[in-house]
């Protein structure tokens, strides 16, 4: 490929990944406000939002790949987005916010998240493979998960922390419409342009992820690298940019809970339902280099997780630089080891 034609793809590929953001982004804005309209408690607007919609972009490029006979993508994808929601995440505001939640966050999403992480490390060491059938068990998996966390929202005590989620995803996605005073035909026409921006936003968000995975490979073979790589990297830092944005929001909030649940939750999301939706497209193969040293260095940041937020003092600005330098140490590796 010429310079000329790979300064093309390259356009494509960071123009489809802002296209694939910027869509999600008003999707999930657009299903959150028609929820708000319906009536839809902040409990079920607090899941969706933060537990479902931030992992969009991942969904979307991963099962765009596994499509169009790419599933290595979606494996990189997954790696790279988990140890980028820890390393960058998580490090970039604790930077400016001391980061700290209750022992039961860590107790619970924490040790599920090492779970999930363990469980895949080793179905790539033994099987190699992720197959329909376990792509069918981790669809269960997350359904699972969600029926677990909203019945966890049913608690006694639990709606104000719901409450905060909603609050934190207004803050972070710009959710909510101007006044409260409108009449109900004006509600029923809101209605309408909502579900039309909706599906107009869920249009772009598939032909935008169709574009990156094609602009990706081509790329990955005009460059000598493989697919793996730049899926790791490129496309994962900017698949995370939705966990950024509430991050901060929550960090300004000193929200701890919620800034904590978003990363546990995220990086559960993308094993179970970001590979179970890729698995079910078609098999992803679990190449020697991921399980040799993709898949240990997702369950090293893991472990560094869980051992930060199980000290008094959490995740600190000393913490935070530890978590970048790490997370700078993969990108490095991506650049110099790549095959």
């Amino acid at each position: 490929m010429s310079p000329e034609n790979m300064t093309v793809t390259a356009f494509i590929l960071i123009a489809s990944l802002v296209g694939l953001l910027v869509a999600a982004d008003i999707f999930v804005d657009a299903v959150a406000e028609l929820a708000r309209r319906l009536d839809v408690s902040p409990i079920v607007v607090g899941l969706t939002v933060v537990a479902v919609g931030t992992s969009l972009p991942e969904v979307a490029a991963s099962a765009a790949a596994s499509l169009r006979g790419h599933p290595e993508i979606a494996l990189g994808n997954v790696i790279g987005s988990n140890i980028a929601n820890v390393g960058l995440i998580l490090g970039l505001p604790a930077l400016f916010v001391p980061i700290t939640c209750h022992k039961s966050v860590v107790q619970r999403e924490g040790f599920l998240m090492v779970f999930l992480s363990i469980g895949l490390f080793l179905i790539g060491l033994l099987h190699g493979v992720l197959d329909v059938g376990l792509g069918i068990v981790f669809l269960l998996g997350f359904g699972a998960f969600i029926v677990w966390s909203f019945k966890r929202s049913q608690e006694p005590d639990s709606e104000e922390h719901w409450e905060e989620i909603a609050e934190v995803a207004d803050d972070a996605l710009r959710l909510g419409s101007e006044g409260d005073g409108a009449s109900s035909g004006d509600a029923d026409v809101s209605i309408r342009v909502l579900s039309f921006r909706m599906l107009c936003a869920l249009a772009v968000v598939l032909v935008s992820s169709e574009y990156l995975v094609h602009a990706t490979v081509d790329l990955a073979r005009s460059a000598g690298v493989s697919e793996n790589v730049i899926a790791i990297s490129l496309i994962a830092i900017g698949t995370s940019l939705p966990e950024l944005s509430v991050s901060f929001a929550a960090a300004r909030r000193r929200q701890g809970d919620i800034l904590i649940g978003n990363v546990l939750g995220s990086n559960i999301s993308n094993i179970l339902l970001v590979l179970g939706v890729s698995s079910l497209i078609s098999p992803v193969g679990m190449a020697q280099n991921s399980v040799a040293l993709d898949l240990p260095l997702m369950l090293i940041f893991a472990f560094v997780l869980i051992l930060f937020l199980s000290q008094p003092k959490g995740v600190n600005r000393a913490k935070g630089l530890v978590l970048l330098a790490l997370y700078g140490i993969v990108l490095w590796r991506c650049v110099a080891i790549s095959p």
